[in-house]
């Protein structure tokens, strides 16, 4: 079993290990930020981050939007270099870094702490540089990280989900029983990797370009997936938003083609995209919570478990975490077998 592999076997379980220290500074840091948004001190929550980090900020715009919490996710290079003026006295600014130490956020941070109404730092280990540039600071706790991203990026989920209950004055109840579902999800794919693994590869066999399709949390879910499959194993993998797919992109359905939705449930256009990828005889692969009853030879469903849309994510990675690792180890998953159409 190769290192990244050994560690995707308990690192789940540092995420519950965590938990409980989540919420007396998600408690306090959420209270001051829906005092400023209603007091009018406040019009905006930016949360900024680069790779991972972005990507995990994505889970939690839907719920604070459809909440009239206005929120947004953006690049923090894009941010400091091409939008500063975006951060003025009426944005809550939310840092986020695995290490603590990306250049982009923490250039952001400074130049925020006298501009920005509030600031919030998220970040994984307390040596860092993000230690003292911000107002708040949210900690994951989560143990130093591996080069690939796996476990902070689920800690970050799950801490900006507590963070996003806080702000709305909800209960913890709630969201710690679904990060518990997830992660007992999580434990029962690591017993039975093998067996939910490899009829992923074999349905992948002969996949020269691989489509991760998603939008919202799902969309950097895809994105997060699409990162952690081309680090490891290097292959020809694009992580789109699956609404912008049917502009252009559709197009090189055919053979060896292959599209991965990530979603809640299947929407009129991704059925429409579905429909064609298929007719043109790309392979599709579903990771999906609702129902779909649609059958067809080059059509795969794996389900995922109903729960809390922003917590979707910590379940719709993790199948890509184990085909990265697997795959790597077996060698089924590299350049050559996915183009010759073999699994060994």
């Amino acid at each position: 079993m190769n290192d990244y592999l050994e560690a995707l076997q308990g690192e789940h379980r540092l995420l519950l290990n965590a938990l409980p220290s989540y919420y007396p500074s998600a408690e306090r840091t959420g209270r001051a930020i829906r005092q400023m948004m209603e007091t009018g001190r406040a019009n905006r929550i930016i949360f900024a981050g680069m790779g991972s980090s972005l990507y995990a900020a994505k889970s939690v715009l839907a719920q604070l939007n459809q909440n009239g919490f206005f929120s947004l996710a953006v690049n923090a290079y894009e941010l400091i270099t091409q939008m500063p003026g975006m951060v003025d006295q009426k944005t809550i600014l939310v840092g986020i870094s695995q290490s603590g130490n990306t250049p982009e956020v923490i250039t952001l941070m400074k130049y925020a702490k006298t501009t920005a109404a509030m600031t919030v730092a998220m970040f994984n280990q307390e040596e860092s540089q993000l230690k003292g540039l911000a107002g708040e600071e949210l900690m994951l706790g989560v143990g130093r990280e591996t080069p690939i991203s796996n476990k902070t990026y689920y800690a970050q989920v799950a801490q900006l989900q507590v963070l996003a209950c806080a702000i709305l004055g909800e209960s913890f109840r709630d969201v710690t029983k679904e990060i518990h579902k997830a992660v007992d999800w999580h434990q029962i794919y690591v017993e039975n990797q093998q067996e939910r693994t490899l009829p992923i590869i074999e349905f992948l066999a002969g996949t020269r370009l691989l489509d991760l399709l998603g939008d919202g949390a799902q969309g950097g879910a895809a994105q997060q997936a699409g990162l952690v499959l081309r680090e490891m194993t290097k292959f020809n993998v694009s992580s789109l938003s699956a609404s912008d797919f049917s502009h252009g992109w559709f197009d090189t359905a055919g053979c060896g083609h292959t599209a991965v939705y990530f979603c809640d449930e299947i929407t009129a256009l991704d059925q429409k995209m579905i429909e064609h990828c298929l007719s043109q005889g790309s392979k599709v692969l579903l990771l999906c919570a609702g129902e779909y009853l649609m059958q067809h030879k080059h059509l795969m469903k794996i389900s995922l478990p109903q729960g809390k849309g922003g917590l979707l994510p910590l379940y719709s990675v993790v199948p890509f975490y184990f085909l990265a690792g697997i795959g790597k180890e077996k060698e089924e998953i590299g350049k050559d077998s996915w183009q010759s159409g073999e699994v060994k």
